[in-house]
């Protein structure tokens, strides 16, 4: 925003003949107001991606590690994993199936079983 308070307001509005001094006041207001907000918006995305993603996606692999830890061994013999599978199981269930290269496109998926 502070890079539009020193300009003239014949920069942040195109100058028409018939508009008046306060019209010409409003639209150079409004046209702050709508770069204070796109800037609100990608402040608020930065945050969601970086701060708030990272422990929601914290929070959600724990609740899956301890939702298995409660099963008894035979409920995880049942859908296939071990008690000691866990730790690697939820690593492995929160991974992003595909990672887009610099173009866009989707690559392969990595072995995710892999040790």
């Amino acid at each position: 925003m502070t890079q539009y308070n020193n300009l003239p307001l014949s920069q942040l509005v195109d100058v028409k003949s018939d508009l008046t001094p306060e019209a010409l006041r409003i639209e150079a207001e409004r046209r702050r107001s709508e770069e204070m907000a796109r800037l609100i918006r990608l402040a608020a995305g930065f945050i969601g991606r970086r701060v708030l993603g990272p422990i929601v996606r914290w929070y959600r692999r724990e609740q899956l590690r301890e939702d298995l830890m409660r099963l008894d061994d035979r409920t995880l013999a049942d859908i296939g994993i071990s008690r000691n599978d866990i730790p690697r199981f939820v690593q492995v269930a929160h991974q992003p199936q595909f990672a887009n290269d610099a173009s866009g496109a989707p690559r392969e998926p990595r072995s995710r079983l892999a040790a």
